[in-house]
């Protein structure tokens, strides 16, 4: 999940990105949420409750707080090095007090959408080598997984339950919602309760898996087919 804010105290400017936005996830088929705020004090109040973005549209005059301070403070006293940050502006002189704060860009308003749409593009491309993760809410928390990590997910009724390397956690979701994010990085529907990641399993079994951790998982009879078509296509691509 990518995950973006904008913050500018002009209400229009915000519904303009965030309808860019969603256009784009809709038409792209990606993983995207967008949340608005009007004032950098609301926003510095979320993240330091927990909330976690990859990408930030930021203006530069925020009300009390400006969008250098609020670089700083992200940069410096939240010591975030990789929230990326879009810098908002009618005056191109901004672009000076900004060298310290390593914005990813720098947008020149009025803004067009194709410019929106490439920052969000070339954001999702630096998060992915960085690394991928999963991300999940927990209460009021966003938590991220490095995808390399994870071992399996379990349904337990409206829950998940998320099995890593360093141990698990539960959140609330849909597992078809959650083998639809990870399928791409070679997790397999083995079971209607669980999904598992192929990078793990150390041994395909008729109608199990045995992950590396001696962990044995079952292959439901109507998806055995289909998992080791799937085992095979991933072991030529190996």
């Amino acid at each position: 999940m990518f995950r973006i804010a904008v913050c500018h105290k002009k209400a229009g400017i915000c519904l303009q990105i965030e309808n860019v936005a969603l256009d784009f996830k809709k038409n792209a088929r990606v993983e995207l949420e967008i949340d608005l705020y009007n004032s950098g004090e609301e926003l510095l109040r979320f993240i330091s409750r927990g909330e976690d973005y990859d990408q930030i549209f930021l203006g530069m005059d925020l009300g009390e707080l400006n969008g250098v301070d609020f670089g700083r403070i992200i940069r410096e006293e939240f010591d975030n090095q990789t929230m990326q940050i879009v810098y908002m502006s009618t005056n191109d002189k901004d672009y000076r007090e900004l060298i310290e704060i390593r914005p990813m860009h720098f947008l020149s308003l009025p803004i067009y959408a194709d410019k929106i749409i490439k920052d969000i593009k070339t954001g999702m491309k630096l998060t992915d080598k960085m690394g991928e993760t999963f991300s999940y809410r927990r209460r009021n928390e966003v938590i991220k997984k490095p995808i390399k990590n994870i071992l399996y997910f379990e349904s337990m009724n409206r829950q998940i339950r998320i099995v890593t390397v360093d141990g698990e956690d539960v959140f609330y979701g849909k597992l078809e919602d959650v083998y639809n994010q990870v399928k791409k990085h070679r997790f397999m529907g083995i079971h209607k309760s669980f999904v598992v990641n192929y990078a793990h399993v150390m041994t395909f079994k008729y109608d199990e898996v045995i992950l590396f951790n001696s962990t044995h998982l079952p292959i439901s009879q109507p998806r055995r087919k289909q998992i080791r078509e799937l085992q095979l296509v991933y072991h030529r691509e190996s």
